[in-house]
This record gives structure tokens, sequence and C-alpha cells, in this order.
């Protein structure tokens, strides 16, 4: 899971013209392990990410929020009159994981 959603992350930069990073599995890891801690903790992000700057600098945190993609935005469905369009086509990966 992690993995895919690495990829269409880097995917999405790289759509965007915005080739100066690439996400990892383990970024995305990171990130998700620090996003349950904030809700857990109730902590604003800035507090968190002081404590978790091991894990993740506070750029790099808000970089991979910036660009986090689920699926591939060029092979999307716009039309919603169309039989085939999906109305969770962007979160649809991570759905069908559970």
């Amino acid at each position: 899971m992690f993995e895919g959603i690495s990829e269409q992350s880097t995917l999405y930069i790289i759509q965007n013209g915005k080739l100066t990073t690439k996400f990892s599995k383990c970024d995305i890891e990171q990130l998700s392990s620090i996003l349950m801690k904030m809700e857990m903790m109730r902590m604003s992000h800035c507090r968190i990410l002081d404590r978790t700057a091991s894990k993740m600098i506070r750029f790099r945190f808000f970089e991979v929020m910036k660009y986090l993609h689920f699926n591939d935005n060029s092979k999307a469905i716009l039309n919603r009159e169309s039989p085939s369009y999906d109305q969770l086509y962007k979160v649809r990966p991570l759905l069908e994981q559970f």
C-alpha cells in the first residue's frame, strides 16, 4: 500500500513539472506514523514535528503532504454523465486495500 502511494505521489510531481523530489515508501510510512500520532495526542503540527524531527523534518512533512496522491489523475474520467465515472476515483486504491 505505501509503495503504491509513493509511486502515485511521485507520478503527480512529475506530471506537474516538479522534478526536484521523489517519494519513497519510507516517506509515506513516516508520514502516516506522524499523522496517527498527531490524532492520538491531539497536538498541533508544529509541536508534534518538533518531537519527531528524527523521523522527518518539517519541510519534508509539508512537501509530502502537498503532493500526496493515491491515484493517477491522467486516467480519471471527468465527465459526470459517463457510466464509468467514479466519485471516489482519487482514493479508490486506498479503499480497495480495506
